[in-house]
């Protein structure tokens, strides 16, 4: 409940640019993680040491290849994302109604900056005008760029809407409301990858048993979880052959440019592919968080990434026996649809920690009450 208080904090916070409190909630956030963590590996927690592994890598790409201060920190935070993993076990969540509260606190601080003199301002990724602020006509809500608004939007919502399952009728009308106004406002900030992850989402959760049967096949779950790596081999190439299409989604055209980002990433990469080069990338934004996990630690860091999610994933999904479980498995599963055209979600700590280790609770606690019913394929095995 501290770090939704904090994370509360942050969003207002952040539009209003106050670095220094930007900067001392990273470090809460960061501590409280570690501290999550070590509290997993001293109750025995499975999988908690071979988290270590992944702040390994780091030490031993820098016995080759010294890296600044600033990749450490940004390599802290990338460990953090991955402690999101065991530390959710640690959590137990015994009523919801506490934790409704907080996110509807979050949800109505979200509108309230949609409405602010932020709502539409950005600042530049990269290029001679990197670090300008501008008025943008997408939505922002005063965060660097309405993809990163994006994806806090659909945490937000998918955390809310996996509590609004386990709640009564009366009470379901009123968040649907604030449910509704967030998917505008997601709409709103033209980020397509989070719109159509959410769209896999709700149809999977609209689909139980077909979803339920899909995911408990051996290698549907990896097919899924594949999906940031494909997309970075395979939409170069689409772009390539389509090249002088002008096609668009959302009135914004399918080839905006990533895909020449993506080669040019390969071709620095193919200098350190066993361990990667954190003291090039230092763990910017390579917009697919595979390519961003690989050109850092290279192809060993992204084995142990790919297999570590699959294992956590699969073990996670054995203990969903509700329907708010499945909401928030599928959103999580989501994340990674969306970690194809985004690496924050996946590496970038602060927010994303917090969003995403409430998911991973809310799915790993089996609160059976009226609303939220056991699945039927569930309920019968066990």
């Amino acid at each position: 409940m501290f770090l939704t208080v904090v994370l509360a904090a942050v969003l207002l916070i952040i539009p209003f640019r106050i670095d220094s409190l930007i900067g001392l909630s990273s470090w809460l956030f960061l501590i409280a993680s570690l501290l999550l963590y070590l509290k997993s590996i001293f109750n025995k927690v499975k999988y908690s040491y071979q988290v270590l592994l992944f702040i390994l890598i780091p030490i031993l790409s820098y016995c080759f290849m010294p890296f600044k201060y600033d990749s450490w920190v940004s390599c802290l935070m990338y460990f953090t994302m991955i402690t999101v993993w065991t530390s959710y076990k640690t959590i137990k969540i015994y009523d919801f109604h506490v934790l409704t509260i907080f996110y509807i606190a979050i949800a109505l601080i979200l509108i309230y900056l949609s409405v602010s003199p932020f709502a539409y301002r950005l600042v530049e990724n990269y290029g001679s005008l990197k670090g300008e602020e501008q008025i943008g006509e997408a939505l922002t809500l005063g965060f660097n760029n309405p993809n990163e608004t994006g994806m806090i939007l659909y945490l937000v919502i998918t955390v809310i809407f996996s509590i609004l399952i386990t709640l009564k009728l009366k009470f379901k009308i009123l968040i649907g409301v604030l449910i509704i106004t967030l998917l505008y406002m997601l709409y709103q900030t033209g980020s397509r990858t989070c719109l159509f992850s959410l769209l896999f989402v709700v149809l999977s959760y609209c689909n139980t048993k077909i979803t339920y049967r899909l995911l408990s096949k051996k290698y549907y779950l990896l097919v899924l979880l594949l999906a940031p790596l494909l997309f970075s081999y395979l939409y170069p190439i689409i772009a390539l052959r389509f090249n002088y299409a002008d096609y668009e989604i959302l009135g914004k055209p399918i080839f905006s440019g990533r895909e020449l980002l993506f080669l040019e990433g390969f071709s620095r990469y193919i200098s350190h592919p066993i361990l990667g080069d954190i003291a090039f990338f230092q763990f910017e934004n390579s917009f697919n968080g595979y390519l961003s996990v690989m050109f850092n630690t290279g192809l060993v860091g992204l084995i142990a990434y790919i297999f570590f999610a699959y294992k956590t994933m699969k073990n996670l999904f054995s203990r969903v026996i509700t329907r708010s479980q499945l909401f928030a498995f599928l959103s999580l599963v989501g994340v990674f649809f969306i970690a194809c055209s985004e690496s924050a979600i996946l590496l970038g700590g602060g927010q994303w920690y917090v969003l995403q280790l409430t998911l991973f609770v809310i799915a790993n606690n089996r609160i059976n009450t009226g609303e939220n019913k056991l699945l039927i394929e569930k309920s019968n095995v066990r």
